[in-house]
């Protein structure tokens, strides 16, 4: 089994504003739409309490989709991976839009964390979830 891990709040905070949220703002800039999500931390098949990602600036009772995000031990000493999924199934756009897959790496050394995203793909008419990208 994979030794994936949930990350304490002010990791995962850090991880949301440096590889997600700037992703987040090109694409609601390109779909015209602000895109409030649910987003979890899946970890060994299960998943943890949710945390809203507010774009809109108001609160909705049915945000449009969901992110799930995994983070896992490597064999190099201080170094993680992430991996963060999301599905808008609630959003119909004419483009076919339904969500993004993006990973990467997360550096500790000498109590300091670099963050270093690698990857972000836009995904069109993907409905399911994939698991690690």
């Amino acid at each position: 089994m994979m030794k994936e891990y949930r990350p304490t709040d002010s990791l995962l905070n850090a991880v949301i504003s440096i590889a997600i949220v700037p992703n987040l703002e090109r694409l609601e800039a390109e779909l015209q739409i602000k895109l409030d999500s649910t987003l979890t931390v899946e970890s060994n098949g299960l998943l943890g309490p949710r945390r809203l990602i507010v774009r809109s600036g108001v609160e909705l009772p049915h945000p449009l989709g969901e992110i799930r995000m995994r983070f896992r031990k490597t064999a190099v000493e201080g170094r993680s991976l992430y991996s963060a999924e999301s599905i808008y199934k609630k959003l119909a756009h004419k483009s076919g839009f339904s969500g993004f897959v993006a990973d990467g790496e997360l550096l500790e050394k000498d109590g300091a964390v670099t963050i270093n995203p690698k990857t972000w793909t836009i995904r069109y008419n993907v409905w399911d979830w994939m698991g690690w990208c």
